[in-house]
């Protein structure tokens, strides 16, 4: 009975100092079979599927010739430098073999392998053991770099950001100590669902660790609306690759069938779904503009501007130099004059504008009205004054002619006649 429990005691202790032993130690065998199988061993303590499948992988690369002697004492190396810092076999050491699958599998494989390792035992060396988030972002972009060629590789319905080419640069920033990707002179794309932003002939640095695309030029059309000759230029700019969405404070916008050259302005541009589509682009500009005959044939504009997806916004936020549309008849001569804070044009329909002060001129007399709802039927030429609402929208319309006032829910003229209608529902 004393030999079976001391011969016990014996075993037991021989168990125990052996998976002590097992667990203190921290580096893994220089040789490059011996590695494998710790490695192996190591990762299989973490007990998940994936991870064991994702290491299979791994070995067959190797074993098949794909990875070299050299880039594998390369990642040895790499690896025992992860595991003094007390990093676990998953996630850590399967985000790593993630990553290195995916550049192996590249065919920039030969351009940037070497060149990844360098850039990641630099940022390594960084890392503070117990704060490995920022390293996990990093493999994590790796994979999204070289296996699906994205700078951000999002689930479906998500938001994916890349670039129109595998070439590019990456290395590391000593003085904000972590890694970046410069690329010059392509398009840069955001995509989520059935919308896509293309900023074109862009230069910039991403920083995969905030997210954050540092640019330096870019050009922004609305080709999505049909309109490819509408396009915004500039120069610094910010996009936080999450968000999906970015503003740019000075901008300048090229709408030749409007006018010459550029106004500056403003920019605006976001990933969105359904009806919300149709309101990016967007551009608000600085200064008033004076836009001659090109809303439509027979109207002149004056003030400053939006243009909103397809919908060009007139608009000022000054209640004392409110925006200002002229109509004119064939012959050239003033029929309308509308003030308001916001004249919204759907090119070729219809323009809209609610508080508008407007003055219907018949030679020397005139029907004023301080604040109605005008709607103006482009194609028909057929103005629509309506009072609607509360407050100076309910004073009746003053006719100079006959010195009197018109109750009248509203008035209809037809462009180019002589006539008016009183109290219509057209």
């Amino acid at each position: 009975m004393l030999y079976r429990i001391s011969f016990l005691l014996v075993f037991f202790c021989c168990y125990l100092s052996t998976s002590v032993t097992a667990q203190t130690v921290d580096t893994f065998s220089s040789d490059l079979n011996s590695f494998m199988s710790e490695l192996d061993d190591y990762i299989s303590l973490s007990n998940r599927t994936e991870a064991k499948k994702h290491f299979n992988e791994f070995q067959k690369t190797y074993k098949n010739g794909i990875m070299t002697d050299e880039e594998l004492t390369r990642i040895q190396i790499m690896s025992n430098d992860m595991r003094k810092k007390k990093m676990k076999g998953y996630p850590h050491f399967d985000l790593m073999i993630k990553a290195i699958l995916a550049v192996q599998a590249s065919e920039q494989k030969e351009r940037y392998f070497f060149k990844w390792l360098l850039v990641t035992e630099s940022y390594l060396e960084q890392v503070e053991r117990g704060k490995f988030s920022a390293f996990e972002r990093h493999l994590r972009f790796t994979e999204d770099l070289f296996k699906y060629n994205e700078l951000l590789h999002a689930q479906p319905g998500g938001i994916n950001w890349k670039l129109d080419t595998t070439v590019f640069e990456i290395d590391y920033d000593v003085e904000k100590k972590e890694p970046y990707l410069r690329a010059a002179g392509r398009s840069l794309l955001g995509i989520r669902k059935e919308d896509t932003i293309i900023i074109k002939n862009t230069s910039g640095v991403y920083y995969p660790n905030t997210f954050n695309w540092i640019g330096r030029s870019g050009e922004v059309d609305w080709s999505r609306h049909g309109t490819p000759d509408t396009y915004v230029k500039f120069s610094d700019f910010k996009i936080n690759f999450k968000k999906g969405k970015y503003t740019i404070d000075t901008v300048n916008l090229f709408l030749p069938e409007y006018y010459k050259g550029s106004k500056k302005g403003r920019f605006t541009d976001q990933l969105v779904t359904g009806q919300a589509k149709e309101k990016f682009p967007k551009f608000e500009s600085y200064e008033a503009t004076e836009l001659k005959k090109v809303l439509a044939d027979n109207i002149d504009y004056y003030g400053k501007f939006k243009q909103f997806g397809t919908n060009f916004i007139g608009q000022s936020n000054d209640e004392y130099n409110k925006s200002r549309m002229e109509f004119f008849n064939e012959k050239g001569e003033l029929d309308l004059r509308a003030y308001s804070n916001a004249f919204t044009l759907k090119k070729g329909e219809k323009i809209f504008s609610q508080d508008t002060k407007v003055s219907l001129y018949f030679d020397s007399d005139s029907i004023y009205h301080p604040s109605v709802t005008l709607i103006y039927d482009i194609e028909k030429k057929k103005l629509n004054m309506v009072r609607e609402g509360a407050g100076s929208s309910l004073t009746p319309f003053y006719d100079s002619y006959h010195q009197m006032d018109l109750k009248t829910k509203n008035i209809v003229y037809n462009s180019g006649t002589d006539s008016i209608e009183i109290g219509t529902k057209s």
